[in-house]
């Protein structure tokens, strides 16, 4: 979950298993409730303003914010006491994308020994191909003399043709295009 919102403020216990009781009477699930009561166990619940401040403080990713929050304001309707909250817009932060440097690639390629992957892969890093364009490529796409290969479309998308370096023409000369996923057919 992170780093508490705050550390040492406590709960009274009591207050919060009958919260998960109450949760209980309203079809949640055990694993659910005690995940919610873990985290209002460190919130000043005194206070759901400042505990509502503690959550919209805390490092946690927005998507576990919004979960803290409708936790707090489903305590609140067990104390039967008003809490406005705000949805945090979450930035799908569990999203992070690792983008290579040009090195790293050149690096990734030259260091495959199987054909098949390496050429799948230079398909994919050269003209910008989908996994499953590069599964429909056949040797008859590649024009050998113009150093190009066809493209065809997938979902019903036109079909593209993309200028390719000498060394994907060399390897794709090689290969029968004949893709397997468990051992290389070549």
């Amino acid at each position: 979950m992170g780093s508490n919102p705050t550390s040492g403020v406590n709960t009274e216990p009591t207050t919060l298993i009958e919260f998960g009781f109450w949760l209980k009477k309203r079809g949640f699930k055990e694993t659910t409730i005690e995940r919610k009561i873990r985290f209002l166990k460190y919130l000043d619940l005194e206070n759901l303003e400042n505990a509502k401040q503690q959550i919209m403080n805390s490092d946690w990713i927005d998507k576990m914010k919004n979960y803290a929050l409708i936790t707090l304001k489903q305590y609140a309707e067990f104390k039967r006491k008003q809490l406005e909250i705000e949805k945090v817009r979450c930035t799908n932060d569990e999203k992070v994308f690792y983008v290579p440097t040009p090195e790293m690639v050149k690096a990734i390629i030259s260091n495959t020994h199987s054909l098949q992957l390496k050429i799948a892969v230079m398909l994919a890093v050269e003209c910008g191909l989908t996994a499953s364009e590069v599964m429909l490529i056949q040797k008859t796409d590649f024009d050998f003399q113009k150093q190009t290969v066809m493209v065809r479309g997938v979902k019903g998308h036109k079909g593209r043709v993309y200028k390719v370096s000498e060394h994907l023409i060399n390897l794709a000369k090689r290969f029968n295009f004949k893709w397997s996923y468990d051992k290389e057919e070549e």
